[in-house]
């Protein structure tokens, strides 16, 4: 496996686990301290709202790569907000922080994917990379869920164990990001100009414009879904990350 191909693996993989930690952690945070449901379904706009935004912030970008590690440190400390800061400001925050980082790491990961369009088996990397995307935000809801179910039977409070879940997105992200800073310490090698007429980020833009639409219809589904199943069907935590995994899959 090539380093270039070692970066899409690890960042599609690290970039689904956050984005299920937050869908499944960010309402029950929101619930186990009497939030309505309404304040969760505002905080998860606003995650949405920033996704948009972040896919923007990579036309400052100039390089794939720098959108990549941008979007890696985005979902860090996103993750970290929602589960240190303070109250509900720290989610807020938080979530704001990982949808940026998601807007960010769909551009980058296109951009660099886009420079092989055209190219023999480009198609299959394209797919490639939103399976691996896919089977992240599957392993990112088992383990968000069996995280929480954990630290409540070691003896955790109910917002405490949810709030320490927030991790997961959070070392799965600092984990996406380590490939990327070796590889900015390496020495760049000497590239062919890019075959497409417009700049890498706005190429890449247009490229995942589908996928945005894509993930418009589905946000409702999948960001709503655990405050429906907590609140009006009381399932357990770990209940609600089981049907997040039924969702992603």
């Amino acid at each position: 496996m090539t380093a270039r191909r070692g970066v899409i693996v690890v960042t599609a993989l690290a970039a689904g686990v956050s984005f299920a930690n937050l869908t499944v952690a960010l309402p029950l945070v929101v619930l186990a301290r009497g939030g309505r449901p309404s304040l969760a379904g505002l905080l998860l706009a606003a995650n949405i709202l920033a996704y948009s935004l972040g896919a923007l912030l990579a036309f400052a970008s100039p390089r794939p790569e720098a959108a990549l590690a941008a979007a890696m440190a985005g979902l860090a400390a996103g993750g970290l907000a929602c589960g240190l800061g303070p109250g509900l400001a720290g989610p807020a925050i938080g979530g704001v922080a990982q949808g940026a980082g998601m807007g960010l790491f769909w551009v980058g990961a296109q951009s660099a994917l886009g420079r092989r369009a055209g190219e023999p088996g480009s198609a299959a990397a394209f797919a490639g990379q939103y399976a691996l995307y896919i089977l992240g935000t599957i392993a990112g809801a088992i383990l968000t869920g069996a995280a929480i179910g954990s630290l409540r039977l070691a003896g955790v409070g109910g917002e405490a164990s949810i709030r320490l879940s927030f991790l997961v997105g959070a070392v799965s992200s600092l984990a996406g990001l380590a490939p990327l800073l070796a590889r900015a310490c390496e020495r760049p090698a000497l590239t062919q100009p890019s075959r497409a007429s417009l700049p890498l980020p706005l190429h890449g833009f247009l490229l995942q414009l589908p996928d945005f639409l894509l993930v418009a219809g589905l946000s409702a589904l999948g960001t709503l879904a655990p405050v429906v199943l907590r609140h009006d069907f009381r399932l357990s935590p770990s209940l609600v990350a089981v049907a997040a995994t039924a969702t992603a899959a």
